[in-house]
């Protein structure tokens, strides 16, 4: 699925109400018994109107991952500090996302019933990630790619449950500041980003 850019704000927050409204609707059911027709209620809008930026709810399920790969990646937008720091921000506001969204991320990674969602929401992930992957390291085979954005997915989602079901009032910094350089040692830095980190 390719992400749907907003044009203007008035898009944007649609998308922010749908989102909202799916979060919701899963503290009071599963992924798979929630239908557009709920979302469109909850959310307060038509459903011509869900219709005109999401093809079904696992297309809006898609998107919300997207968001949240928007959340990891934003350190590559910013240029006013070192590389490695701006990565644990980046880890650190990603920890932040599942923490603000937990009785949703707990509900998906914990209840068997939402084993389809929880299916979907990895393999998106695993694959937005490996096309973030792809462009700056060039030298890593279709293979390495794929094992380290399953890897990195699959480690950081076992994480993510452990920490909101059984410590969510550790600190998000903390985990962010103890697992950034575990995951320096399983994704690589880009050349360019690490001639970033050299001058910073």
């Amino acid at each position: 699925m390719e992400r749907k850019q907003p044009e203007n704000p008035r898009i944007q927050r649609t998308h922010a109400m749908l989102l909202a409204a799916l979060t919701e609707l899963l503290h009071e059911k599963t992924f798979d018994e929630v239908r557009v027709k709920d979302i469109c209620q909850r959310a307060g809008l038509h459903r011509s109107t869900f219709y005109a930026h999401f093809e079904d709810k696992t297309h809006l399920l898609l998107f919300g991952v997207q968001e949240l790969m928007e959340e990891l990646f934003s350190f590559q937008n910013s240029k006013n500090n070192a590389f490695y720091s701006r990565f644990q921000r980046s880890i650190y506001r990603t920890l932040k996302y599942f923490q603000r969204n937990k009785q949703v991320f707990v509900l998906l990674f914990s209840d068997p019933k939402n084993a389809s969602a929880r299916q979907l929401f990895q393999q998106e992930f695993t694959r937005l990630l490996k096309e973030r992957l792809k462009d700056p390291h060039p030298e890593l085979s279709a293979r390495d790619t794929d094992l380290i954005a399953r890897f990195f997915t699959g480690g950081l989602l076992s994480l993510v449950a452990q920490w909101l079901t059984e410590t969510p009032d550790r600190p998000a910094r903390e985990i962010a500041e103890e697992i950034t350089p575990l995951i320096f040692q399983c994704i690589p830095p880009s050349p360019h980003l690490v001639s970033q980190k050299a001058q910073g």
